[in-house]
């Protein structure tokens, strides 16, 4: 970007360059960011707190935050840290390089071809298995909530999960595919 310098903001020990946007949404947006001590590339998600309207904003993030704390699955996107200011809120996760699967889709050419879409299926299932036999629900998987990590699928976004606990619903405890 011309003219545009990459002005660091640092948020404990993780440090992200203003125009290293990844996502940008509502009231979020999403950079890629690095922790500095290891110089590892995260994800930075940056919630624009002081601007939340009401309290289903607040109870969205909340969601979010518990979700990612308490569930723990190679399908579902790692949360390294949360920080909160008086203005924003920090979700540190991993960083998937592979970007969405929406752009993915978006990009590509040509169709899966059926042991790719099986494939791809396989992952996100294991996620959302996983995440609901955890007591969640995650009420939006579509494919910008998709992440890929060196060639694995991650289930991403949970402002909208549900916590269920007593579901009259069992998930099945195997998925084969030939």
């Amino acid at each position: 970007m011309r003219g545009e310098t990459n002005l660091r903001k640092k948020i404990e020990d993780y440090s992200y360059g203003l125009v290293d946007i990844l996502a940008d949404n509502t009231s979020s947006k999403v950079y890629k960011g690095i922790r500095e001590n290891t110089k590892e590339t995260v994800a930075i998600k940056v919630i624009d707190i002081k601007g939340f309207k009401n309290k289903q904003n607040k109870k969205a993030l909340e969601m979010e935050i518990d979700v990612l704390r308490k569930v723990h699955h190679s399908n579902i996107l790692k949360c390294l840290d949360v920080y909160s200011t008086f203005n924003n809120c920090y979700i540190i996760t991993e960083y998937c390089e592979g970007g969405d699967l929406k752009s993915v889709l978006e990009q590509r050419k040509t169709k899966y071809t059926n042991a790719e879409a099986i494939s791809i299926f396989k992952d996100v299932y294991k996620g959302y298995k996983y995440l609901f036999l955890s007591g969640y629900l995650h009420r939006n998987i579509d494919p910008s909530n998709i992440l890929i990590k060196n060639g694995e699928y991650k289930l991403s976004d949970f402002g909208t999960a549900s916590k269920e606990l007593d579901l009259p619903i069992k998930i099945d405890e195997t998925i084969t595919a030939s």
